[in-house]
């Protein structure tokens, strides 16, 4: 009941503030604080207010936490099919944040390799202009390299985008 009296002032200010995320969160606090004391009409109505705040701010891990712990309330009220879509999109949910995370990684990744690839470019380019202040003729196996890294530095810069626009998107 601490708890509860604590959110709920907290939930006072995000709304003076006009705070959505923080009015989501709050909600979604008091109703999982209701939901294990077992109050279980209080409990939807704050997570069903927190999940509406979830959506319409964007946020994915409270669409998320609050159709998980919403599909919980329902099975205890017997509204199995509640429970069960509230289930799916909380399936849903952790999926799309599993697969952003790995995109993320594969990303940063990807980034990495773009930098070294740039790296190699850039010594290579050093060396052709001193051969080239030499006087002597440039290479065209390493010409045909040097483009070839480019090429590959171009394409997945390319790829990279088309992902993050894919994901970003959906």
């Amino acid at each position: 009941k601490t708890a509860i009296a604590h959110y709920k002032k907290a939930l006072e200010i995000d709304e003076h503030l006009s705070n959505g995320m923080g009015q989501c969160i709050d909600k979604f606090n008091i109703g999982l604080s209701n939901l294990e004391a077992n109050n279980l009409l209080e409990a939807e109505q704050y997570l069903s207010n927190s999940y509406k705040l979830a959506v319409s701010n964007g946020s994915l891990t409270y669409i998320q936490n609050t159709s998980e712990k919403l599909s919980i309330l329902y099975e205890k009220l017997g509204g199995n099919k509640r429970a069960l879509a509230f289930m799916r999109t909380y399936n849903l949910m952790n999926d799309s944040i599993n697969n952003k995370t790995k995109v993320a990684l594969q990303y940063a990744k990807n980034q990495e390799t773009v930098a070294t690839s740039n790296e190699k470019l850039d010594t290579a380019n050093s060396s052709i202009k001193n051969n080239e202040k030499l006087g002597l003729e440039s290479n065209i196996d390493g010409v045909f390299s040097n483009l070839m890294y480019v090429l590959i530095a171009i394409a997945t810069v390319f790829l990279l985008i088309v992902i993050v626009r894919l994901f970003t998107t959906n």
